[in-house]
């Protein structure tokens, strides 16, 4: 097919997750398939002040704004600003500048933790492409619960209903969603039965040849996680809880964090007298989070909600196997006794899961292999080029 003016529109670069992954991973893919990329994101509040127009700025004659910029690799991104960023519903609703860029492109595509990012595409009422990972409540459940008092008031009362009204105008449009895991689609299918066809499994895909085991052994009792460490849906808690199980059995156990830190983490680790047994790794590189894997014994997802958890797919393609909570998403992909293990969101269960791993080396190569081969079977590049292939040409019959 000839070249087309794609637009992606997205979370902003700063939110670091699995938004910014797929983000790029696609965006990379279309340019390699002979796309014009452009990536458009919303001017989050506080982080690009003079692009939006706050209540406090409203009666100034101000208007929102745009700023070019390169993100996501190497990509060229828009900046768009909004009025009232305090409603959130707004960072994507409709205006003019939205208007502008999809008018500027010949392909839609939208790329978020849930469907809001597709808003304006929806309003537009033209044929779009979402990929996303959850519904709203699934989304920021755990984030709310967590909110300072009158904060949490003000998202009940005004935030949320409105991100509730927009999600369910996305999806009663008329684009295509690919969801990260089976569990994105029944979360999605609630809200809106009558999705039907609509709907499309297409997880994330990994990079095989970088996520890969190594020859040499691991460090027995190494137990790792990655993300980000002050959101409370990684339930940092609860593994720390369970840490403090499994030093009780396994001294030599240690565990490392990787992600940044505000200050909270560390405390609790020193609440819980594990200072010296827990390390604070920070961010990591690429090429440094792949040793960091190979390192392991055991991979720890405690989440209480992912949509697909991105990390323990590429601590499988390390192979390590994974201990994750029944959190959503990383059901379809650990295979509890096979290559790792799924529990409740008991710290007994958590603990008892990876010292079971820890101290069996037998199971712990079995399913290390086993971990490795649902990588290689499934969650390629080229896996995921075959399915966005066949939900491209749903959309726009042609062939990517």
């Amino acid at each position: 097919m000839s070249s087309k003016n794609t637009l992606i529109i997205t979370l902003p670069p700063e939110i670091v997750g699995g938004v910014a992954i797929k983000a790029r991973i696609l965006a990379d893919h279309l340019r390699r398939r002979g796309q014009s990329v452009t990536i458009a994101h919303y001017a989050a509040m506080g982080s690009n002040t003079t692009l939006n127009v706050p209540l406090a700025r409203l009666l100034t004659g101000q208007r929102p704004g745009t700023r070019e910029h390169v993100a996501f690799g190497d990509h060229h991104c828009i900046t768009v600003g909004c009025r009232l960023p305090e409603l959130e519903a707004s960072y994507t609703a409709n205006s003019p500048l939205w208007r502008d860029l999809i008018a500027r492109n010949d392909r839609h595509i939208a790329v978020g933790g849930t469907v809001l990012v597709a808003a304006p595409y929806a309003a537009a009422g033209i044929p779009h492409l979402i990929w996303c990972a959850s519904d709203v409540d699934g989304d920021r459940t755990d984030r709310h619960n967590a909110m300072a008092p009158l904060r949490r008031v003000y998202d009940s009362a005004v935030v949320v209903p409105l991100l509730h009204r927009l999600e369910k105008q996305v999806l009663h449009r008329d684009g295509h969603i690919m969801g990260v895991s089976p569990y994105t689609l029944e979360r999605l299918r609630q809200i809106n039965p009558g999705l039907g066809d609509r709907l499309h499994h297409v997880p994330v895909p990994i990079d095989k040849a970088l996520f890969s085991p190594h020859l040499p052994p691991v460090t027995q009792g190494r137990i790792g996680f990655v993300g980000r460490l002050d959101d409370p849906r990684k339930n940092i808690g609860l593994l720390l809880d369970a840490f403090v199980k499994i030093r009780a059995r396994l001294p030599a156990a240690s565990l490392i964090l990787v992600g940044n830190d505000s200050g909270a983490c560390q405390s609790e680790i020193d609440r819980r007298n594990l200072a010296g047994a827990v390390e604070l790794a920070g961010r990591l590189e690429p090429s440094d989070l792949v040793a960091f894997y190979r390192s392991l014994d055991v991979f720890v997802i405690p989440s209480l909600q992912e949509g697909l958890a991105i990390v323990g797919l590429e601590a499988m393609g390390c192979g390590v196997p994974v201990v994750s909570t029944r959190c959503g998403g990383p059901e379809s992909f650990v295979s509890d006794g096979e290559n790792g293990f799924l529990t409740g969101f008991s710290s007994d269960q958590l603990a008892d899961a990876a010292i079971r791993i820890i101290e069996d080396r037998h199971m712990r190569e079995r399913m290390g292999k086993a971990a490795r081969s649902t990588i290689e079977s499934t969650y390629g590049i080229g896996e995921f080029a075959l399915k966005l292939d066949t939900v491209w040409d749903k959309i726009w019959n042609e062939t990517l």
